[in-house]
């Protein structure tokens, strides 16, 4: 289902709102998002995921883009103006409806909605404030190695104040 999310911002009677993952939840109240400078500037702010964009990656070509240094986004929270980037939008919509099975193929590797927003942003050169993720959640497994289950992903002005934790791995269940 998490390849309906462009679709159903795309689509939203909204023109305005965050987006949150049914396992993300926020530690704090999110409604100041839509005031910070961050947001109010580009339009869009995504909260990155751990991994990077590598820039000798193949998609650059593709996107007829320079590579740029940049991280994966985690898209358990996305907050977005509709009415700014419905083109980006529309973009991600359509990549994850035609081109996300070819994508998760070699030799692009990428998963889905969360890689859709970073290529159709990048494709079109839009605007979108990232935020750092402020830590890891988990516990410490044989030889304290960290098992992470969830992204602590902080607030646009102050990154290493979680607002959001977001379970990655080891995902709930109503089994639980």
């Amino acid at each position: 289902a998490y390849g309906l999310k462009p679709f159903v911002m795309l689509h939203s009677s909204f023109d305005e709102f965050l987006f949150l993952d049914a396992d993300n939840v926020p530690l704090a109240d999110p409604t100041p998002l839509f005031s910070a400078p961050e947001y109010e500037t580009a339009g869009a702010v995504f909260w990155a995921d751990f991994k990077s964009l590598r820039l000798n990656h193949l998609i650059w070509p593709v996107l007829g883009r320079e590579p740029l240094p940049t991280q994966l986004f985690d898209s358990g929270q996305v907050l977005v103006n509709r009415a700014r980037h419905r083109t980006a939008l529309a973009l991600a919509d359509f990549f994850q409806q035609r081109y996300a099975k070819a994508y998760v193929q070699p030799p692009f590797f990428f998963i889905g909605d969360k890689d859709m927003f970073l290529l159709a942003f990048l494709a079109l050169s839009a605007p979108f404030h990232l935020v750092a993720p402020c830590g890891l959640l988990g516990f410490t497994a044989g030889e304290g190695s960290l098992c992470g289950h969830s992204f602590l992903q902080g607030h646009p002005g102050r990154p290493d104040r979680p607002l959001f934790m977001h379970r990655v791995n080891a995902k709930w269940s109503s089994s639980e």
